[in-house]
């Protein structure tokens, strides 16, 4: 269940950008740690730091794509719909 597990998280099928992210194993854990974590957290960061604020609205325009593999599954696509700020 890793990161979906109902023992663990409230709704975890559910996004919630609220929700405590210190349970998560997205990047591994102990001995397994992705040694890439900390730039992959500094690059997010930095993205929603920029982008954000230049955003006057934001929506889904369609429904997400997952990639569904034994080894690494995620994302593939997230269709947005966006306009700027003035």
């Amino acid at each position: 269940a890793a990161n979906r597990d109902p023992e663990v998280f409230d709704s975890p099928n559910t996004l919630n950008i609220r929700r405590d992210p210190k349970q998560h194993i997205a990047f591994g854990y102990g001995e397994h740690m992705c040694l890439g974590m900390h730039l992959a957290v500094l690059e997010v960061a930095r993205f929603y730091r920029e982008l954000l604020p230049r955003l006057k609205h934001i929506e889904l325009a369609g429904e997400p794509q997952w990639i569904h593999a034994n080894f690494v599954g995620g994302l593939k696509s997230l269709p947005v719909r966006y306009t700027f700020r003035d």
